[in-house]
């Protein structure tokens, strides 16, 4: 029943810790000489604690001539959506 904050400057600060926390990542991936994932689909259900957190090394969009970025996250989101019907 408690409402989440969605405003729009709660909404900046996911997105900027987001982007610090895939630095990171990043880093790391660089420390340990290992292969940098293309993609990362994490997933967080609030009511229950579960996360889960699946890695993907193959092209998404950096090989196709329409693809961007955005349509990797349009399609992310509406997988989202079908699994909570």
């Amino acid at each position: 029943t408690q409402k989440c904050d969605n405003s729009d400057g709660r909404t900046l600060m996911l997105l900027r810790t987001g982007t610090n926390l895939l630095d990171e990542v990043i880093e790391l991936f660089e420390e340990f000489d290992r292969q940098i994932p293309t993609l990362m689909k994490m997933k967080y259900k609030p009511k229950t604690g579960q996360f889960n957190n699946e890695i993907i090394y193959e092209l998404q969009y950096s090989n196709h001539p329409q693809r961007t970025s955005v349509d990797v996250y349009n399609d992310w989101f509406e997988e989202i959506e079908r699994s909570r019907n």
